[in-house]
């Protein structure tokens, strides 16, 4: 009996053990550096620039500068890719349909800012 007592005393700390809480997960330091920072990516028919704006480690604006592709077909990239990376806070997002050359100008200016904000 007392045999079963000291096995039952002892399961109930591993399993007391095995359901606790892991330690809480802390925030990784962030790899760019706050400021704003300007890239310039290759579009269709001209380079585009924009202008990406780091605030405490976070991409918190990206702004198309200029960018010469043609209006109309590149006006949806050009629209709907700055959101994409906020959202995203990254650059795995997908190009736009019919403006492909535009959405990759976008993302390698982009790319080229947030390396200049490279800590």
């Amino acid at each position: 009996m007392k045999k079963l007592s000291i096995l039952l005393i002892i399961v109930t700390i591993f399993a007391l053990v095995g359901c606790s809480s892991s330690p809480a997960v802390t925030e990784t330091e962030s790899k760019w550096n706050d400021g704003s920072y300007v890239g310039t990516g290759k579009g269709y028919q001209s380079d585009i620039e924009v202008e990406v704006v780091i605030e405490d480690g976070k991409i918190t604006k990206v702004e198309i500068i200029s960018a010469g592709d043609t209006p109309g077909i590149s006006d949806a990239a050009i629209n709907a890719l700055p959101e994409a990376v906020l959202e995203a806070q990254s650059l795995e997002i997908d190009a736009v349909s019919n403006a492909t050359r535009t959405s990759e100008g976008i993302i390698q200016a982009v790319k080229a800012a947030l390396k200049n904000a490279e800590k």
